[in-house]
C-alpha cells in the first residue's frame, strides 16, 4: 500500500506546507497571512492538493467495510 508521507512528498512544496498549516488547525485566513497569498487563493491550493492527494493515496488492497461485515451476519 502506498504511504501517506509518500504521497504528501509528490505534492509541491507549497501544497505540502498549506494541509500542514491547516492539519495543525489554522484557518485559511490565517495560513494566508503566513504564506503571503490571498485567503481564495489558499482556498483554491488547498482544495487542489487535498484532490492531488486523495488520487495519490489509494490503498492497493480496498479494506473491509462495515457493509461487508453487515453482509456476513445476514448470511448466517
Amino acid at each position: 500500500p502506498v504511504l501517506l508521507r509518500e504521497c504528501m512528498r509528490a505534492l509541491d512544496a507549497k501544497d505540502r506546507a498549506l494541509l500542514m498549516l491547516h492539519a495543525k488547525g489554522y484557518l485559511h485566513k490565517e495560513i494566508a497571512m503566513i504564506m503571503g497569498m490571498p485567503e481564495g487563493t489558499v482556498r483554491w491550493r488547498y482544495r487542489k492538493a487535498l484532490k492531488k492527494l486523495q488520487e495519490l493515496y489509494s490503498p492497493a488492497e480496498p479494506e473491509t467495510g462495515m457493509r461487508e461485515q453487515e453482509d456476513s451476519y445476514e448470511t448466517k
